[in-house]
């Protein structure tokens, strides 16, 4: 079987979806029973076994399928469309395609549903929440490409129901009957791959972790929380882990002049980007983890937060709900409210008790709803998911 697998493209990113994208072709290659086609704007940053000899790099393409941040132009969109389209092209002509997995709907899902509906390849489409709760709502391109790609796909993976409930009225107002398979994406074992007990690393630090430092995000809610937490506790250090992926960092400096603004300057600590062991080692040393985004994507930090004990203060998403619950394994503010937020931060950092509380809350999940995020069992799932939607299309 010859698989097309169009990810996120920035492969250095290591973004959730990207991960799980590494993951999938891992599983795939490994079992040298299939053949996979890559296309990716970069590598990632750590060599991945059989990766670069089987991916196309290609500079036209969009580093992110859904970016709403900052301006892409119509012409850098049609040249991404045309630059997947050829990449298929070429890839179908080296060895006929079997089936197209794509990540997010976006420009290059429909570059890949009109390639599949012109030769008979199934398509099926990772809808991760950033396409269905930011881009269909902020761009009216992205609108277009969405509905566009719904009436021509055979199948959709969704990370939970929330977002699965959405994408099903999003097929059924396209008369598509895509088929819908809910599999969140699987916890990172690198995460556990570099975890000591190095007694110079820093320790009882706020944490936030971030694949980027756009707007929804919520740092900037953090930042305005912690100004109280400091009245209060005047030592504590806040990590912001992760870096701005614009070229002319503007997310980076509107934070930087917001820790001046607030005289918070010697309480923050900016790291840069942290690798996926850097993160296990930050969420196993971290006092509190806060997880402030404001929109209901599937967040897999706060997945790998749960696996590592941390109490953890986030906000109260769809898709969050589906694995805090509030004072059991976690503290739920509402989006945007810092004064909540400075409150529960407070709160645990002088209430040991309930930060053992909050815990042991997080063991007993990782014990009963674990398992279900482990990658063995995704990616089975993910697999077995494109095998059938194959069968059915012949």
């Amino acid at each position: 079987m010859h698989i097309a697998l169009l990810p996120s493209a920035e492969l250095s990113y290591e973004s959730g979806s990207i991960i799980n994208a590494l993951m999938l072709f891992t599983n795939f290659f490994q079992s040298k029973m299939h053949r996979v086609s890559v296309l990716a704007y970069d590598l990632p940053k750590k060599p991945v076994d059989g990766l670069a000899e089987n991916t196309h790099l290609d500079k036209r393409i969009v580093k992110h399928p859904v970016i709403t941040d900052r301006v892409v132009s119509d012409t850098e969109l049609a040249n991404s469309y045309a630059a997947t389209y050829e990449f298929l092209t070429k890839a179908h002509d080296d060895e006929q395609l079997s089936i197209i997995y794509v990540q997010y709907f976006s420009i290059t899902s429909l570059a890949a549903a009109n390639f599949g509906s012109c030769f008979n390849i199934p398509v099926i489409v990772s809808a991760f929440g950033r396409d269905i709760n930011i881009g269909y709502i902020k761009d009216e391109r992205y609108r277009r490409f969405t509905d566009m790609t719904a009436t021509l796909i055979q199948g959709v993976i969704c990370p939970d129901s929330t977002i699965k409930d959405k994408v099903s009225a999003l097929l059924s107002r396209n008369g598509s009957k895509a088929e819908i398979s809910v599999i969140p994406p699987p916890i990172d074992a690198r995460v556990f791959s570099a975890v000591s007990d190095n007694r110079k690393a820093p320790r009882n630090y706020l944490l936030s972790i971030n694949s980027s430092f756009s707007e929804e995000k919520g740092i900037c809610t953090i930042l305005s929380a912690l100004s109280d937490v400091v009245s209060v506790c005047p030592d504590i250090k806040l990590y912001i882990a992760g870096d701005d992926d614009c070229v002319d960092q503007p997310h980076l400096t509107r934070i930087r002049s917001l820790i001046e603004e607030l005289k918070i300057g010697d309480n923050v600590v900016l790291t840069g980007f942290v690798s996926r062991a850097q993160v296990g080692q930050l969420l196993k040393n971290a006092l509190i983890f806060i997880d402030a985004r404001t929109s209901g994507n599937f967040s897999s930090v706060l997945l790998e937060a749960q696996f590592f004990h941390c109490p953890t203060v986030c906000t109260k998403t769809e898709a969050s709900k589906k694995i805090v619950s509030n004072n059991v394994n976690g503290i739920l503010f509402d989006a945007g409210d810092y004064p909540a937020l400075a409150s529960a931060v407070k709160d645990l950092i002088l209430n040991k008790e309930k930060r053992n509380i909050l815990s042991n809350g997080a063991k007993d999940w990782r014990n009963k709803e674990g398992d279900y995020y482990l990658e063995t069992a995704a990616m089975k799932e993910i697999i077995s998911f494109l095998l059938k939607i194959k069968g059915e299309r012949k």
